[in-house]
């Protein structure tokens, strides 16, 4: 192999990496958008009036349910009520948006396989 194919296979061997790394960052945000979703759920159950609410890094803290309206960030530091329902249909856009970011980015891993696959055919056969 010459310099220059080399050089464009560790191009492409960096940047599937880089790709495989966003895919798994994807999948570890479906997983947490999951999880909201369904503890969005137990708090518009009006059977529920105690749940478990997350503090961070796995503590929790026993909470009492005295309004079922909800304080969404919708940026810039302004919060908007919402109900659990109107929050969960939110959740249920972003993972529709994470899917697709996820399924263009496998496409893109493919293609960067395909380039990597008829690179080193191509160098062998020389």
């Amino acid at each position: 192999m010459d310099q220059k194919t080399l050089m464009e296979l560790q191009r492409i061997l960096q940047e599937s990496k880089r790709t495989e790394e966003k895919v798994r960052f994807i999948d570890e945000q479906i997983v947490e958008m999951n999880s909201f979703r369904e503890t969005l759920s137990d708090v518009g159950n009006e059977d529920n009036e105690e749940f478990l609410s997350p503090l961070g890094k796995g503590v929790f803290v026993k909470s009492v349910i005295n309004d079922r309206k909800l304080f969404v960030d919708a940026g810039s530091g302004v919060f908007v009520r919402k109900t659990p329902f109107e929050a969960r249909e939110i959740v249920e856009q972003q993972l529709e948006k994470l899917e697709l970011t996820k399924l263009d980015t496998l496409e893109k891993l493919e293609d960067l396989q395909q380039e990597l696959n008829e690179l080193v055919g191509g160098a062998s056969g020389n």
